[in-house]
């Protein structure tokens, strides 16, 4: 039975220990912003510093929500004299802890799902040994990849001996190392998956400066990229696909317990676990296209997805010109390795994003139509309905 704590002494502030550095941190505090406000003055909101969980005792404090990395770490948590919501799910779930967790396999599932039907049949996932979201991510990722008869193979991020002292640039170095050789015998249209996106960027790394030719040929998508470039831990990639977790809506559920429950008695002995479905994928450059294995064919498939993302008109001969080839051999090649020539893959991308832009946007159907690269709305019109059945109107409608 639900009980609600209207006192305003009851509840002070909810510390929140995530850096706003990460787009998971943003996501997170979004989410609790935004419900937070429905409740004032029940229940404030206090940023507090990450890389320290270990508050002393206030009075004045709530609730903590924290990452939760180390088992002593977990242990004392659980003692505190109010709730404790962990975000992250490096551990297993502890007594006496709320863990509002995203569903991890179903991240990973995500992830498969956008490859497969970007073409991709042979996959490949990395994750980190040893860490609860990393092994749900890559069983979703691998099961649902064997469930549509794809060819997978997991691997974890490999131990790697330091001769020097320890850097960031340098452990990335030793890794793709040891990671080379592996990716050197995958098909060259394999489809990878990093657990998160520090890993998935490192495969983005291996492929660019290891092997050139496969860049763009391969798909790689991770987890958690926003791909702005304000984030700065580890590397925003503005080029990467990923699956977006759902740390807007954890915000908001865990501002609504509060605000519901709220107390240290409320909390059950063998604590609670809830998870939360991602939101989808965003689909970047790393992905883009259709899988290849031909090089210049895959180049020019990511170029032509490049240029209708940005609302640039592109002809089939600017596609030529971009690979320096003559059209008829660009033709040639795309008739031996996709399933349509060029003119169509371009109206294809188009339509691609016109639809995304009618899902995600409010923006006129004659302003989708111009950033689309259609020549005016009638003739975009004509070509959707071919392709849907439905005008564009009709089809936004029946969507929403």
């Amino acid at each position: 039975m639900k009980t609600n704590h209207p006192s305003a002494e009851a509840h002070r502030f909810l510390s929140v220990h995530y850096d706003l550095n990460q787009p998971v941190g943003v996501e997170l505090w979004r989410g609790l912003k935004e419900e937070a406000r429905k409740h004032r003055p029940v229940l404030e909101l206090k940023l507090a510093d990450p890389r320290h969980v270990d508050i002393p005792e206030n009075k004045r404090c709530a609730g903590m929500v924290v990452p939760l990395h180390l088992p002593e770490m977990s242990r004392d948590l659980a003692g505190r004299p109010y709730p404790v919501f962990v975000v992250s799910h490096t551990l297993e779930p502890t007594p006496g802890l709320l863990h509002f967790m995203n569903d991890d396999a179903t991240v990973g599932r995500l992830a498969a799902v956008h490859l497969w039907e970007a073409g991709y049949r042979s996959f490949w996932g990395m994750g980190y040994p040893a860490r609860c979201f990393s092994q749900e991510r890559l069983q979703g990722f691998a099961r649902e990849v064997e469930r549509r008869g794809g060819t997978v193979r997991t691997e974890v991020l490999p131990s790697v001996p330091m001769e020097k002292d320890w850097s960031p640039g340098l452990y990335a170095e030793k890794v793709a190392e040891a990671l080379a050789p592996v990716i050197r015998d995958l098909p060259p249209d394999t489809g990878f998956f990093g657990a998160n996106d520090w890993l998935a960027g490192m495969i983005l790394d291996i492929l660019r400066d290891d092997f050139p030719e496969r860049l763009h040929t391969s798909g790689v998508i991770g987890v958690d990229n926003g791909g702005d470039t304000r984030y700065t831990w580890v590397d925003a990639r503005p080029e990467l696909s990923s699956v977006i977790p759902g740390f807007y809506a954890i915000g908001q559920a865990i501002v609504r317990w509060m605000t519901d429950f709220g107390r240290k008695e409320d909390v059950p002995a063998e604590g609670l676990v809830r998870r939360f479905a991602p939101v989808g994928t965003v689909g970047r450059s790393s992905t883009a296209g259709y899988a290849c294995a031909h090089p210049v064919a895959g180049r020019a498939a990511r170029w032509i997805w490049e240029q209708v993302q940005a609302g640039e008109p592109v002809q089939v001969q600017d596609v030529a010109a971009y690979v320096n080839i003559s059209r008829r051999s660009l033709e040639r090649i795309f008739a031996e390795h996709y399933p349509c020539g060029v003119k169509e893959m371009i109206l294809r991308m188009r339509m691609d994003l016109a639809r995304q832009l009618m899902r995600d946007t409010r923006d006129s159907v004659g302003d989708i139509a111009f950033r689309c690269g259609f020549s005016s709305q009638s003739v975009f019109g004509r070509v959707f309905r071919e392709r849907e059945g439905a005008t564009p109107r009709d089809w936004r409608r029946e969507f929403n």
